[in-house]
C-alpha cells in the first residue's frame, strides 16, 4: 500500500497512526508545502519538502501552485514511479478506521 498526503505540519497523531500500521513494502508519501516542516521522521515515510519537489523529474513539480492541495499529485507520481499497485490518499489530520488498511 502506498499512502499519499500533503502537509504543512510536523508529524501528527494521524500520521503516526498510519506509519505505525505500515509494513516493509508500504510507503507513506508526505508532500510538504511552503509552510511545511523541514523534516518528517516516521517509519516507512518518504518526505518531500518544497525544495526537494522542485528537483523531481516531473515538469508538474515546477508548475503546481504553492500552498495547494494539488501538490498531492506529486505523491501519486512518486508512488507510481516506485511500483505502487494501490495508492490511497488521506489527510494528516484524519484518524483512520481499521478498514483503511484492508486489501483493496
Amino acid at each position: 500500500m502506498h499512502i499519499v498526503l500533503t502537509t504543512i505540519q510536523p508529524p501528527t497523531r494521524a500520521t503516526h497512526q498510519l506509519a505505525d500500521r505500515l509494513r516493509d513494502k508500504d510507503t507513506l508519501w508526505v508532500i510538504g508545502d511552503k509552510k511545511g516542516p523541514a523534516s518528517y521522521k516516521l517509519p516507512h515515510t518518504r518526505f518531500y519538502p518544497l525544495a526537494a519537489q522542485q528537483k523531481l523529474p516531473f515538469d508538474l513539480a515546477r508548475i503546481l501552485p504553492e500552498n495547494s492541495y494539488a501538490r498531492k499529485n506529486l505523491g501519486y507520481l512518486l508512488a507510481v514511479r516506485n511500483g505502487a499497485d494501490c495508492i490511497v490518499e488521506t489527510d494528516d489530520d484524519n484518524l483512520t478506521y481499521s478498514s483503511f488498511f484492508e486489501a483493496r
